[in-house]
């Protein structure tokens, strides 16, 4: 929210020095609505951090002793998991709505992928998971 105590241009005075700042620490800037940072962070943390809490509970409630076949994949998948369950309550009811969209809309993803492997359709699988990799190699040359 803007601090209607200052000008606009004093305003736009202290946001260029905040980009400088953020620019010399090596991080690039980028300015969107709070709406679009809410959609952005829901798919780039919290929705990844909602992964990861699901997929350690769900093996926990299926049998525990699994973790003791983990290999670097499930380590990999689950790191997160084990951040603070009190700061991630917040983070999520704090961006409940973006949250839930987004996982709405990854399990739907998820849906297809489960259709796919139970009617044993090795060309709609194949198409998912080559999406999938195109799509990935594509974001790699986005950060």
């Amino acid at each position: 929210m803007v601090d209607r105590r200052h000008t606009d241009r004093e305003y736009e005075g202290e946001l260029e020095k905040l980009r400088e700042r953020v620019l010399l620490m090596g991080a690039r800037v980028e300015e969107m609505t709070p709406a679009a940072h809410d959609r952005a962070l829901a798919w780039t943390s919290h929705v990844v951090h909602a992964l990861a809490y699901a997929l350690t509970g769900a093996i926990d409630h299926t049998d525990p002793a699994l973790f003791a076949l983990a290999g670097p994949s499930l380590r990999d998948a689950t790191r997160v998991a084990g951040s603070p369950a009190e700061l991630w309550r917040d983070i999520f009811l704090a961006n409940a709505a973006a949250v839930s969209a987004a996982l709405a809309q990854l399990g739907g993803e998820l849906e297809r992928l489960r259709a796919a492997i139970d009617a044993g359709d090795a060309a709609a699988l194949e198409a998912l998971l080559a999406a999938a990799v195109a799509a990935k190699r594509r974001s790699e040359g986005t950060r």
